[in-house]
């Protein structure tokens, strides 16, 4: 490794000092190792291999965003960069966790499943433009026949991917709880976010203060759960997410709207 690479990638680089400070596992000595020292100790610690995952993913994503940086004249924030580690650490270890298997699972069709009686589901997704960084939410909240009780739709303007899933679970939440929702099943398809929310664990940034929302918001149902669903299963709220950018702000929709039945 040349020297110019070592010194963005460690302590050395006032840019990637940032990027570690966002992360929260960072041992004593982190800052103190020589390079060498210092890469054997963080991406080989058999008893924290989360952390280290972390540390592997996150020097990753600094050597992307450098090549952003020279060929593209693009800088990525910092807690951008240590969100998207903290994304591909977390998808990892779950892939890793996963029983493999040998067999040929039967091929099955992927819907949209309705919630029990007297329970609401809510369905959210995001939509993110990676050029140019727009993003969108959308929601949409059905009873167990499947009927339309209420969608919206969120612009939110530049932010990630990530942020985008909590910012259409905390925006359905909130929906559901003016409208007097009492027993609600929120179905995402980010596995990250659904972590997180379901630990009730808080990670840096922005992503705290939905994170924090959305635990307030849980506590106003009598039953609320969320779980995961494939994306396929959720289309009809990515089409909700898609028409984001072409609202201002936050817009809901009742009874179905004319788009939807044509």
């Amino acid at each position: 490794m040349d020297m110019d690479m070592s010194n963005m990638l460690s302590k050395d680089c006032y840019y990637s000092r940032l990027v570690w400070d966002a992360t929260n596992f960072l041992p004593a000595d982190f800052f103190q190792l020589d390079l060498d020292p210092w890469l054997r100790k963080n991406s080989s610690t058999p008893r924290r291999r989360f952390e280290a995952s972390i540390f592997l993913a996150t020097i990753w994503y600094l050597w992307k965003s450098k090549n952003k940086l020279i060929f593209e004249a693009q800088r990525i924030p910092p807690l951008i960069i240590t969100q998207q580690a903290s994304k591909l650490a977390l998808e990892t270890k779950l892939a890793f966790e996963a029983k493999a298997t040998l067999t040929l699972k039967t091929p099955r069709w992927v819907s949209w499943t309705p919630p029990p009686q007297h329970f609401l589901k809510l369905n959210t997704d995001g939509s993110h433009d990676h050029s140019s960084g727009k993003t969108a939410v959308g929601g949409l909240i059905r009873d167990h026949c499947g009927r339309w009780h209420h969608g919206f739709a969120i612009n939110v303007g530049i932010t990630t991917s990530f942020l985008a899933e909590l910012w259409g679970c905390r925006g359905g939440l909130k929906l559901a709880v003016s409208l007097g929702v009492q027993q609600l099943i929120v179905e995402m398809d980010s596995l990250l976010a659904i972590q997180l929310i379901q630990d009730r664990k808080v990670s840096t940034g922005v992503a705290s203060v939905l994170l924090f929302d959305i635990f307030f918001l849980l506590y106003s149902f009598t039953s609320c759960s969320v779980h995961h669903t494939l994306r396929e299963g959720n289309a009809a709220v990515d089409y909700m997410a898609s028409i984001g950018p072409n609202l201002e702000l936050c817009t809901t929709f009742s009874p179905t709207p004319q788009w939807v039945l044509v």
